[in-house]
């Protein structure tokens, strides 16, 4: 497979992480969860953002980020993310507790196919146990 190359309007930000999980949820390698507190959440980490690479590895499906992922456990590692090049990074952002989501899908997030929930599973699991 060729390595991804940019894509016109997004852009890429690559982060360090120490050893252990991140602290997102991610379905057809794009974020659909951030914990607050998380290594990610502090560093930023936007839902919808897609993360591209593991240590400057290109990852080009589920299967292989979640390989890349396994490679490094225990380990620190970087992972670049790809999103809206025009997405303001400054901007603040609030969860409010109070305000109950309404909509159809709300906190309904699934994985694209049963194999990608247990890699998801699997890879959570693994990085909680650290």
């Amino acid at each position: 497979k060729q390595p991804a190359k940019p894509v016109e309007g997004r852009a890429t930000q690559t982060i360090d992480f120490g050893p252990g999980m991140m602290g997102v949820m991610y379905s057809d390698m794009v974020v659909t969860v951030v914990q607050e507190k998380s290594p990610a959440g502090v560093a930023g980490v936007r839902v919808g953002w897609k993360l591209v690479k593991v240590n400057e590895a290109d990852v080009l499906s589920q299967t292989q980020l979640v390989q890349a992922l396994t490679k490094v456990r225990g380990l620190p590692y970087s992972v670049t993310f790809e999103f809206e090049e025009d997405e303001d990074l400054d901007a603040d952002f609030d969860i409010d507790d109070d305000e109950e989501d309404t909509s159809e899908d709300a906190g309904n997030v699934q994985p694209a196919s049963d194999s990608d929930r247990v890699l998801q599973q699997g890879i959570f699991s693994m990085f909680l146990d650290d």
